[in-house]
């Protein structure tokens, strides 16, 4: 779970996990959620858009400390200014 704070509106945010694949987590996802905009970028990476709350479901079967890393492509003024947004991140099981 992230919680995008006030990350401006538009902003898109890439995770890159080493220990899964984009379409292990995708297909964890429609087994989850009626409806995500979770986008697959590339083998290991998968895009978000930012706001409010968003899921990210991590594959069943992983490690408890699952590595990744966070991407955060700014909108607006953020796209070319220096900037620092709170993100919050947490582990529901």
């Amino acid at each position: 779970m992230i919680l995008w704070g006030a990350t401006p509106a538009g902003s898109r945010a890439s995770f890159y996990f080493p220990g899964t694949t984009a379409a292990e987590i995708l297909n964890w996802a429609a087994k989850l959620y009626t409806v995500h905009n979770i986008k697959p970028v590339d083998a290991h990476t998968v895009q978000v858009p930012t706001g409010g709350i968003t899921f990210l479901p991590v594959p069943q079967g992983t490690a408890v400390n699952f590595a990744g890393l966070l991407m955060l492509q700014g909108a607006g003024p953020a796209a070319s200014t220096e900037y620092t947004f709170p993100v919050t991140s947490a582990q529901l099981r």
